[in-house]
């Protein structure tokens, strides 16, 4: 048995009558084992020690571990072990290079957990298959969720989650999962630790759902007799495979889908599962072979043990795969068809009337039906956004009892005034038989069950300004209309009349403009031009949106919707009252003996550059006023002698010529006779002070 700080479990014999048992074992086995598999003579058999693949060591107790060990088996012969397996017997000890029998997990001889309960025993026939080596460390580790599983963790986590199944109380051993040791009893890192609890968690919780006994993989595939029928899902094709999966191939040119029409993944279907063929209305009757192939561990979950020297139990693992492979035929016969046209039942057209509650027929074009039988239509309104369809509740059902296997039948759908106004409309039909669908025509971009019901609706304003107010002269007024509901690439007309809000009646002022839907919803602008002699008035747009009929077709243009809504402000605009002419003002007399005032000269602003000796203008010059409205400057008095270093100074800080003393330069350059006095003045100071000096060095002297 496995013993606490002990690597390598011993075994040691019990009682007379126990190796009595043993004996009489191995003499049973050998048979059975050989009826089962057909093993070759000698097979299987336990391999040498140095084939086997340690893991880590379980705890047992807080001093003592158990030894976890993925051991090897020949099945045949061979140069390396082509099965590995688990312990399912934890008190029994492990011998190596002996004989093995297989059988039944009825045989297993010990008298722990696996020996009576078929839970354990399935559970731990899961555990097994899903973990390593049966699977690859790669997919464990995704299924686990735990990133960088090795060997050794793998081993040590699946034997623990075994043990806690066949060995935990009330077994002989009562094992339970305390952690593990790494090599001489070192504690695993935290990140060994986590993977190991992980993949532990994994195997022994809900996920594990149990696997039945499979004594090798096995397939069987079902189809049913009965002839299909076009239209419909054609089948069941049943599947019963021992594999989670398998692989399926069909000749047939239509998809395998399961019970709700939802297409499979081929190659990995369930190994539990019935698949169907959904063959289209319309297709002509026929037959399809689809193949289901298994591949898989072929030993995977079968025990083995010997009882002539008495072994611990193992259950194989991973073993070389084998495939298996069936076919079933499926055939079909033409089905039940639907083709279906609408039209508004009042103008036989694609179009909507306008007003009051309007009513779709659609007529459903039937094929494939069983004559003298009743069958029930149900159809849906249904509304096209973009390319999806969003239920109207607007239904209709029809009852009829076909006298042939084609005919017609009408569904009248009645459509409450409004309802669908601006909005593209599709029928969608169902045909049912003892409440059973049959067929279906329910294509949201087919044409033919299309009807339309356009509306527009209009924003009116000054093109100007963009405000819904003229002026009184008149101008531009453009009315904005978006429009809805309309059948893509058709062309249509929208004309436009202006009204008088007051009366009601039409100004006569008219517009249209003609385009092609590019959508079933857009805008489009018609202009109208409003003469001088509507101010004061309020008026209103009416638009009305017309078909073109194609100009090889001999149809008439149709009124499909308008907007005439002499109460709706969007519709509205006001010209403005016309302006009040002011009487000319008569000019003041000017007299003329009134004489010319002087103008300060700090009062006259200069400008540098503004003598008409500089040819360079400044950056913002100011206008000179003219002779006439500039009043003449006085004489200037004849000036008095001054210094002339102190009339240079001025004539260098002004730039200008002091020879001309006109008028005209005087008033450019702020030089007249005020200036004359200042500059007088100060030649007097300046006099004075040399005066005083000159009487105060006297005295000193």
């Amino acid at each position: 048995m496995h013993t606490p700080n002990s690597p390598a479990p011993r075994h040691r014999l019990g009682h007379i009558a126990v190796l009595f048992a043993l004996l009489a074992a191995f003499f049973l086995a050998p048979a059975t084992a050989a009826q089962a598999t057909g093993f070759p003579d000698g097979y299987p058999k336990m391999g040498k020690s140095q084939e086997s693949q340690a893991g880590y060591l379980l705890k047992a107790s807080s001093r003592s571990y158990y030894a976890t060990t993925l051991f090897p088996v020949y099945t045949e012969a061979g140069s390396t072990p082509n099965q590995l397996a688990y312990c399912v017997e934890l008190s029994v000890g492990a011998k190596y290079n002996i004989g093995l029998n297989v059988g039944g997990w009825d045989t297993f001889p010990g008298k722990n957990n696996f020996a009576k309960d078929e839970a354990v025993r399935s559970k731990i026939a899961w555990i097994v298959y899903n973990s390593y080596p049966n699977k690859s460390l790669d997919e464990v580790a995704a299924k686990a969720n735990v990133k960088g599983l090795t060997e050794k963790e793998a081993i040590t986590a699946t034997q623990a989650a075994i043990w806690s199944l066949s060995d935990s109380a009330p077994a002989q051993a009562g094992y339970s999962y305390k952690g593990f040791a790494v090599e001489n009893g070192k504690s695993p890192s935290a990140a060994q630790q986590e993977r190991v609890d992980g993949l532990y968690e994994y195997l022994s919780g809900v996920n594990n759902t149990g696997r039945p006994e499979v004594l090798e993989p096995s397939l069987s595939v079902e189809v049913t007799s009965a002839v299909g029928k076009s239209g419909s899902l054609v089948g069941p094709i049943t599947i019963n495979a021992s594999e989670d999966t398998v692989k399926v191939t069909t000749d047939a040119q239509y998809p395998l889908v399961d019970g709700n029409g939802n297409e499979v993944d081929l190659n990995n279907v369930p190994g539990k599962s019935a698949l169907y063929l959904n063959v289209p209305t319309g297709a002509a009757a026929g037959k399809a072979n689809v193949t289901v192939d298994l591949t898989g561990s072929r030993f995977t979950g079968l025990l083995i043990t010997n009882t002539a020297q008495r072994t611990q139990s193992l259950m194989i693992s991973a073993s070389d795969e084998v495939t298996e492979s069936a076919t079933g035929t499926i055939e079909w016969e033409v089905g039940a068809a639907l083709a279906t046209t609408a039209r508004d039942e009042a103008t036989e057209g694609k179009f909507l009337t306008q007003d009051g509650t309007s009513a779709i027929i659609d007529s459903v074009e039937y094929t494939g039906l069983n004559a003298g039988e009743e069958y029930e239509l149900r159809g849906e309104l249904m509304v096209r956004e973009g390319t999806e369809a969003v239920a109207t509740g607007i239904t209709a059902t029809q009852k009829f009892t076909p006298k042939t296997d084609a005919g017609l039948v009408d569904l009248r759908f009645e459509v409450p005034q409004g309802e669908l106004t601006g909005k593209v409309v599709v029928a969608f039909e169902r045909l049912y038989k003892n409440d059973v669908e049959v067929a279906v025509h329910t294509d949201i971009m087919d044409e033919n069950q299309t009807v339309y019901s356009p509306a527009v609706e209009t924003d009116a304003y000054d093109l100007t300004d963009s405000d819904q107010i003229l002026g009184a002269d008149g101008g531009t007024l453009r009315d904005r209309i978006t429009y809805s509901g309309l059948r893509t690439g058709d062309t249509y007309t929208v004309r436009g009349e202006v009204m008088d809000k007051a009366t009601g009646e039409t100004t006569g002022i008219t517009a249209e403009t003609t385009f092609t839907a590019g959508a079933s919803a857009g805008v489009v602008d018609v202009d109208f031009e409003i003469p001088a002699e509507h101010a004061g008035k309020t008026l209103v747009v009416f638009e009305r949106l017309f078909t073109v009929p194609a100009a090889d077709s001999n149809e008439s243009e149709q009124l499909v919707a308008e907007h005439t809504d002499i109460n709706d402000a969007r519709q509205t605009v006001t010209v403005s009252e016309e302006p009040v002419v002011e009487e000319p003002q008569p000019e003041e007399p000017v007299d003329e003996e009134t004489p010319d005032k002087e103008i300060p000269a700090d009062e006259v602003e200069v400008e540098p550059g503004t003598d008409e000796t500089d040819e360079t203008p400044s950056d913002t010059p100011e206008e000179t006023p003219s002779a006439e409205e500039t009043p003449a400057a006085e004489e200037t008095p004849a000036e008095e002698p001054v210094d002339e270093g102190v009339l240079g100074e001025v004539e260098d800080q002004d730039n200008t010529s002091t020879t001309d003393t006109t008028s005209s330069d005087l008033a450019e350059t702020g030089f007249n006779a005020t200036s004359a006095v200042v500059i007088a003045a100060i030649v007097l100071l300046l006099a004075g002070g040399g005066i005083v000096i000159y009487q105060r060095k006297f005295r000193k002297e």
